[in-house]
């Protein structure tokens, strides 16, 4: 199932990894046909004026859209901007997560140490930002 957050009367679907599907293999993932049918359901039954997706797996990247923008409008295509508000925020704590659980990064891993020595912001504190911090919306940054 493909869970779905409304905001501004534009429905936008989220799959992947709140479902459970960032964790199967990738032969797991739902194929292009089921991923329209859904959204082509979706759209049918009103809870979604347009929905548009990028599937990515080992064969490249593929784009799928259904429904418009607008009564009358054409259907979204790749350049269709859609505003996705603070559902940014889940989406990358999710991915840091996964990084922690993984052993490739860890919390307390700071800025500066991901983007090296030749990362030189105006405010040298930027660089000891930790990734935790940014997570929390404790950095500091505006």
């Amino acid at each position: 199932m493909i869970r779905q957050a409304s905001m501004r009367g534009v429905s936008l679907y989220l799959g992947a990894l709140l479902t459970g599907f960032g964790t199967a293999a990738i032969a797991d993932l739902p194929a292009d046909e089921d991923v329209r049918e859904w959204m082509d359901r979706a759209i049918d039954a009103g809870s979604a004026l347009a929905v548009s997706a990028v599937l990515v797996d080992d064969a490249g990247a593929r784009y799928v859209a259904g429904g418009a923008v607008a009564p009358g409008a054409q259907a979204p295509d790749r350049a269709t901007q859609f505003e996705i508000g603070s559902i940014t925020k889940a989406f990358t704590n999710l991915l840091l997560a996964e990084l922690v659980a993984d052993g490739s990064l860890r919390y307390d891993t700071t800025i500066g140490e991901i983007l090296g020595e030749d990362f030189e912001p105006r405010n040298p504190a930027v660089r000891d930002i930790t990734l935790e911090s940014l997570a929390t919306h404790r950095s500091g940054l505006p």
